[in-house]
Order: C-alpha cells, then structure tokens, then sequence
C-alpha cells in the first residue's frame, strides 16, 4: 500500500481508513507492506516485495505511479476517499470562487487514476457508480469504510447537560467552515440566551485555527481514541454543520457509535449505511433556523433522542463491523484481481494480434 505521508489515525479521517484498511487486509490474513512515498522509492518497494496487490491511495501518487505499473502483475487499485474534485469545487463557489480552475485539476488528476487502475474504492457507493458511469461497469466498488469496534458502542441518550461536540480536524476546509458558520449562525445566540452549553471542538484545533469570537466554544488538541470517545460521550448533543465535502464523513459513523443523538447538513449525511429497520439517524437541518428547531428539539425532547440513538446503533451494528468490514473487503480483492487478470488477457490477445507470421 502507497501512502502520501504517515499515516496518524487519531488526526484525520483519510489516515483512519486507511488505518483501517490495513486492519482488515491483516484480518484476511494478508501481509501488509505500508510505503510512505515519500520517504521511500515506492516503485523499487514494488519490485522486491512482489505484491499480489497493489493500493495506491491519494490521486496525486496514483496519477504519478499508476503509468510505471501497467506491466506489473499486481492487481491495481486506486483508493480514492472521495471524489475530491467535487468537494474542491462546492468550497471554493462558497468560499473562493476565483480559485475554481482547481477543481478541474483535481478532476483531471483523479480520472487518470479510475482508468489506469484496475479497480477503483470509494466509501459511498453512489460515488463509485459516478466512477463507473465515467470508465465503464465493474471499474469501481463501494467499499464498507470504516471500521467500529462494537464493544465501544453504548446509548447515550439519556446523556444530561446542554453541551455539542464536533469532532474533526482544522485542516480540512470543511470542517472549518462548518464551525464557523454554525458558532456564528446558529450556536452563539444559543449559548448567551442559555439554551445550549459549550460547544467542544475536538481534532488538534488551537486558537490560531478559528478566526473570529470564541465565545462559548472550548477547542481541544491531541487526545487519544478512548479519551477522544470518552470527552464526547459527555456532551448532550453532536453536530455535523458541513456545508460541502463529498464521500462518506467519518465523524457521523463515530457519532453513531458513541449513542450520540445527532444534527447534520444534508452533505454530512451522504453515504452512510442506513438503519436496517428504516429509523432517523440524525435530524437534518441546512439553514441556521432549522439548526436552531433541531438542536433544541434533541436538548428537551427524550424520545426521538432514545428513536435516533437505537437508529444510530442498529445502523453501526449492520454495516460498520469488522466482520462486515472483512467481508466486503475480501470481495473487493477478489474483484481486483479478476479485473486484472481480464486485463492481461486482453492485453495478451491484442499483442498476439499484432505478431506478423
């Protein structure tokens, strides 16, 4: 597996799935060599190490390394955690609109990528279909994306008190635009009538981070998984106010997973595995009134705390495991594989064809 930089798992959602990937290609039984690319010649790695598999993750190094692999026996995929160019693009008409040229970049970028890999992942299957529609059936999967013990699991809805929590890191440009926008749209007038508490940020977040009024709002560094859950698990209520992003969003399947009962954009609910018996995990709200109605409909009103957070649960339980995780996961390789041994035998036939006797 190539990987841009280290992974830390405990600071961003794109090195906790592929944390988790690792996790569970170990489940199988695989042995694993992780290559940071850059530290390390990634294609020199491939070589000698001799791969069944090859997971590239990031457009950036699988448009640079893709092409040097075509002959590689390897399977080839492309782990793409979303489709980037999409979020790029949704940022920068809200916020940097003469930075648009950006999103094309990403686009560009990313297609080389789907159609030089064998088989495309993506979290949220409604994006691998876009990936399928662009290159061709069977090019990309949807992907079980993250993995939850279920021993963390617990019912929170009776949590007491009147504080939020949020959870994700400042350099990802929607996670601070969407605590911006909800502190001074939604929670500041809030917090001076005294309707709500605090609102704990969490996610190596510092004072230089946020601009503007802290007003009510406590930022909080480095924490450690249990410590992370635990400081959560204490708050009333957990938010998700992304205006934009794309793929499946990490801190709503953690929300779930805690019992937290949950307000989020329509964006941040995109992808996630449903409740099998049909329940609401979240109220949706995507105007600063219906964050308003929402936030204090789940301070007061205990049984649709109690119907989201069982929601939440049921929905962890059926589609965020490591057993389902395995199962999908073992699929995808064997997928993999198939397309590439499929593409050798074209690639043979084609070079047969072209032999003059």
């Amino acid at each position: 597996m190539v990987v841009p930089g280290p992974i830390d798992p405990e600071q961003s959602a794109g090195s906790r799935l592929v944390a988790d990937l690792l996790v569970g290609l170990e489940g199988l039984g695989c042995e694993v060599k992780l290559c940071v690319d850059s530290m390390s010649p990634a294609l020199e790695i491939c070589e000698s190490f001799q791969p069944e598999v090859i997971v590239l993750s990031w457009s950036g190094i699988s448009a640079r390394l893709l092409p040097a692999l075509q002959n590689h026996p390897a399977a080839l995929i492309y782990l793409g955690h979303d489709l980037a160019f999409r979020r790029v693009a949704a940022g920068d008409e809200l916020k940097q609109p003469a930075w648009s040229g950006r999103a094309e970049v990403v686009r560009l970028l990313e297609e080389r990528s789907w159609r030089l890999a064998d088989l495309s992942l993506y979290p949220d299957p409604l994006e691998a279909s876009y990936v399928e529609s662009v290159v061709g059936p069977g090019s990309a999967l949807g992907m079980v994306p993250y993995l939850i013990d279920r021993d963390r699991v617990a019912d929170r809805s009776s949590t007491p008190g009147r504080d939020l929590c949020f959870v994700g890191g400042p350099l990802h440009a929607p996670n601070l635009d969407g605590v911006e926008w909800l502190r001074d749209n939604v929670h500041r007038n809030l917090f001076r009538s005294g309707a709500l508490g605090m609102l704990h940020v969490f996610g190596y977040w510092t004072e230089a981070d946020l601009r503007g009024d802290l007003e009510g709002v406590i930022l909080h560094g480095p924490l450690s998984d249990d410590q992370l859950d635990e400081a959560m698990s204490s708050c009333r209520i957990a938010v998700a106010p992304l205006r934009f992003g794309a793929g499946v969003k990490r801190k709503v399947v953690h929300y779930l997973s805690l019992g937290l009962p949950l307000v989020a954009t329509s964006v941040a609910l995109e992808g996630v595995h449903p409740d099998p018996e049909g329940g609401p995990l979240a109220l949706v709200a995507d105007d600063p009134e219906s964050w308003r109605v929402a936030l204090l409909r789940l301070r007061d009103d205990e049984d649709r705390r109690s119907l989201q957070v069982q929601a939440g649960l049921r929905a962890v339980e059926s589609g965020y495991t490591k057993a389902a995780y395995c199962r999908n996961l073992a699929e995808v390789l064997a997928s993999a594989k198939d397309r590439r041994q499929r593409r050798e035998g074209v690639r043979s036939a084609g070079a047969l064809r072209t032999v003059r006797p």
